[in-house]
């Protein structure tokens, strides 16, 4: 599950507020539950050898809370923080220097709204940010000790295709893609999207309705799709025949 700005969330609720979300434990009660961000391995890649810095500006009544940078394969140090948040917003952060050879498949980071056995509370996250250096410059602190985030809202326009690569919506009915049949049982299908996806995409078949000229009244569903793959700004594939 996504929420905004292409976080994952896992086991928890979510509430959007103005400004900030608040996180806390799914209905199952799981200490584990979180926000995730993940960077693509081929970013991740070009990171060996330096230090980076996760940091959050949060609040909340939970008893305790954690934030943390990982990787598959696992870092040689583990890169975590366990704080206690008050009801002041402020800032929280953890370094993870990454070795020469840092090459993971898999390259997140964490935030635990509730990180102890039997906790609860919620946690109300308004930024992070990850960056390189072993400082962080999320935020700063007024004269009146107040944290002030450092950097401006993001420019919507511009984060707009950045969300589309994991999620693109379409009015209902709508023909969002063309295809033509390479003998009497299959067609190649091509959609083209606003930007390229992140990944290859689950499409659902009973959700698609084909249409054949000239009459363009006979739409049926086919009996089957493969072949799949997201390619640049579109996703293309073959279907099977009714």
């Amino acid at each position: 599950n996504y929420t905004i700005d292409r976080w994952r969330n896992g086991r928890t609720t979510l509430a959007l507020a103005n400004e900030y979300i608040t996180i806390g434990l799914g209905p199952s009660g799981n200490q584990y539950s979180y926000l995730q961000q993940s960077i693509e391995p081929a970013i991740a890649k070009t990171l060996a050898g330096q230090t980076v810095t996760l940091s959050v500006l949060c609040k909340g009544s939970t008893t305790q809370a954690r934030i943390s940078i990982y990787a598959d394969p696992a870092l040689p140090t583990q890169a975590t923080t366990l704080f206690s948040p008050t009801e002041a917003w402020d800032v929280y952060s953890v370094t993870a220097s990454l070795p020469v050879d840092f090459a993971p498949s898999r390259f997140w980071a964490l935030i635990y709204p509730v990180a102890v056995s039997g906790g609860s509370g919620v946690l109300d996250v308004k930024a992070a940010k990850l960056e390189l250096g072993p400082n962080q410059t999320l935020a700063h602190q007024d004269t009146d000790g107040n944290w002030v985030l450092n950097d401006p809202p993001p420019n919507y326009q511009q984060e707009l295709p950045k969300c589309q690569r994991y999620q693109v919506g379409f009015a209902v009915p709508e023909i969002i893609g063309v295809a033509h049949a390479y003998d009497t049982g299959n067609a190649y299908f091509t959609v083209f999207l606003p930007t390229t996806l992140r990944g290859i995409p689950s499409i659902d078949t009973s959700k698609i309705i084909v249409m054949t000229q000239p009459y363009m009244s006979n739409g049926v569903h086919p009996t089957g799709l493969y072949n799949l793959q997201a390619i640049p700004n579109g996703v293309a594939g073959s279907l099977a025949a009714p």
